[in-house]
């Protein structure tokens, strides 16, 4: 039995815009979530992540690190709320640097989680699965 095959039913087959500044993390992570189904267009910051999502209108949900140079996952999600269109799509921050002041202001960005480093990779899908279902309600 797989890993995977114990986790709830969730929408697969979905894109993702993954957003981190380690190629490594990035590479490893992409591979990952497209083993499980999901389509990841990458962008090594904030700044390429915007314009990816111009691109790519059709983006089912963001899963950004916080931590990155030019532009964090804060200011990208930030930045994504004062578009109305932009509004609609669920944004998972993952920091390793957390605090509750950090949580508290994720969320009321709007944020639909937070993803505390390290973590399992069953509660990484179970989120995705959980974003998507609950944009697409």
């Amino acid at each position: 039995m797989l890993a995977s095959d114990s986790l709830p039913s969730f929408p697969k087959h979905r894109t993702i815009i993954l957003v981190e500044d380690q190629l490594d993390l990035r590479w490893l992570l992409k591979r990952r979530l497209e083993i499980n189904g999901y389509t990841c267009l990458e962008a090594e910051n904030g700044i390429e992540a915007l314009s990816l999502i111009q691109q790519h209108p059709s983006i089912s949900l963001i899963l950004s690190d916080y931590l990155m140079p030019g532009m964090n996952g804060l200011q990208l999600l930030q930045a994504l709320r004062l578009n109305s269109i932009n509004r609609a799509i669920p944004f998972i921050l993952v920091t390793a640097t957390w605090s509750d002041q950090l949580r508290h202001q994720a969320l009321s960005e709007g944020a639909y989680a937070i993803l505390s480093k390290p973590y399992h990779h069953s509660d990484l899908l179970q989120l995705l699965g959980q974003g998507i279902s609950h944009q697409a309600a």
